[in-house]
């Protein structure tokens, strides 16, 4: 480790707020400056900060023993207040927490489904209502100016994505098609 001058007690506090024994308080507060990891243990404080965000969104300083694990998730799990105060994570677009979209539980309702129905394109619709007209696929698609291919393209695509939502996983995490 690299020899770091000696600081006053005037260029801690400088830091941060000095607790009991006369180091710079990192627990319960963020420093003014970045404090390196190796900075922190040759100067034998118990935290540093370089400004990153933990993987819960949490900006805020690190144990310098224990770098896998930010001060605010420790007092989170101590049952204390993050250094921000207000119980949630400062960057929650970067955290674990938070970067998700919450689920409505009302809007899932049992034997409902939460995906809407596909509806037609105008050119399905005129190759529908002619199709009912004369029953005949072929005829019905070269009336709208297609060919029969591109059709059952079009409705082997929505067959798909329909089956994809009447699916769900067994105990073995095997897609299966509900019934």
């Amino acid at each position: 480790m690299a020899d770091w001058p000696k600081l006053s007690n005037k260029e801690m506090a400088a830091i941060a707020p000095l607790n009991k024994d006369g180091r710079p308080d990192l627990y319960n507060h963020v420093p003014t400056r970045l404090v390196t990891k190796d900075e922190a243990l040759a100067r034998g404080w118990k935290h540093f900060y370089l400004g990153e965000v933990c993987g819960y969104g949490h900006k805020s300083t690190w144990f310098a023993n224990n770098d896998r694990m930010c001060v605010d998730c420790h007092r989170i799990r101590k049952g204390r207040l993050p250094m921000g105060g207000r119980g949630e994570a400062e960057y929650t677009s970067h955290g674990k927490r938070g970067s998700y979209a919450q689920r409505d539980p009302a809007a899932k309702v049992l034997g409902e489904s939460t995906i809407a129905p596909l509806e037609p394109d105008p050119l399905e619709k005129r190759f529908l209502k002619a199709y009912a007209d004369k029953r005949d696929f072929a005829e019905a698609a070269a009336e709208v100016g297609k060919t029969m291919a591109d059709f059952q393209a079009r409705l082997s695509y929505s067959n798909r994505s329909a089956n994809r939502s009447r699916s769900s996983k067994n105990s073995m995490g095997y897609r299966t098609r509900l019934r």
